[in-house]
């Protein structure tokens, strides 16, 4: 979009609020481009997912699993390679025996690691489980930065020209629509949402407004008698 329809946009979201006679409108103004600005260099790292959590955890257990087995199956020839190999590389391995020979036992390996990592397997699958639920609880909420940090300061500037706090309550609000305008004149989409959003009709490309005015609020609202919360994100390098 060209800056001077983006300046269009914002001064007519803004201009929907019917701002208090006095109110500074032009720093609003000025203030919402250089947030929008700033959004242009923010590169929004996707947060982990629980379901690639549980499935890293399980191929862990998995490994293990065959690791252990592998090991106590070696064979004749296996066996004796492998060793001639440490010797010939001039490793020292953690072998339970004085003896210079790995492996004489079949589950020395597999002892090893339980002594270092007791029940290492039964707990990555627990907490695979553990993330499974998280799975199903639905969508992390505030997890964009920038949109967190553009929501907040659009409900400062909401309460510095309409005299009145914004709500935080994700409804249809004249404080949600506002929100709305600018990330429309913004052009502002949700990074996880891009690659669905691209083949979906424009009215799902956009970022929620209702909720990205709710986190705003509340965030805003927050940082009133404190430290605002810490908001960051990675520049891109030029």
């Amino acid at each position: 979009m060209r800056t001077a329809d983006r300046r269009k946009g914002i001064e007519a979201a803004i201009a929907g609020l019917k701002p208090l006679a006095g109110a500074d409108v032009a720093f609003a103004i000025r203030g919402v481009e250089q947030m929008l600005d700033l959004g242009q260099n923010a590169i929004e790292v996707r947060p982990p997912l629980p379901s690639e959590g549980a499935e890293q955890l399980r191929t862990l257990a998995a490994a293990l699993r065959a690791t252990k087995r592998a090991a106590a199956n070696l064979n004749k020839l296996a066996f004796e390679e492998l060793n001639a190999a440490k010797t010939r590389r001039g490793l020292k391995w953690c072998s339970p025996s004085a003896s210079t020979w790995s492996f004489l036992r079949g589950n020395e390996l597999s002892d090893y690691i339980d002594r270092g990592y007791p029940s290492l397997i039964e707990a990555a699958e627990d907490a695979a489980k553990h993330l499974d639920q998280m799975k199903k609880s639905g969508r992390l909420e505030g997890r964009n930065q920038f949109l967190s940090a553009l929501a907040a300061t659009l409900a400062a500037y909401y309460e510095m020209l309409t005299g009145k706090i914004a709500p935080s309550r994700p409804n249809d609000s004249k404080f949600s629509r506002f929100v709305g305008a600018i990330f429309a004149a913004g052009d502002i989409y949700e990074p996880e949402r891009n690659a669905r959003a691209r083949q979906s009709s424009s009215a799902d490309k956009r970022a929620s407004p209702r909720h990205w005015a709710s986190l705003g609020a509340t965030l805003h609202q927050e940082s009133k008698g404190a430290n605002p919360p810490e908001i960051s994100w990675v520049s891109r390098l030029e």
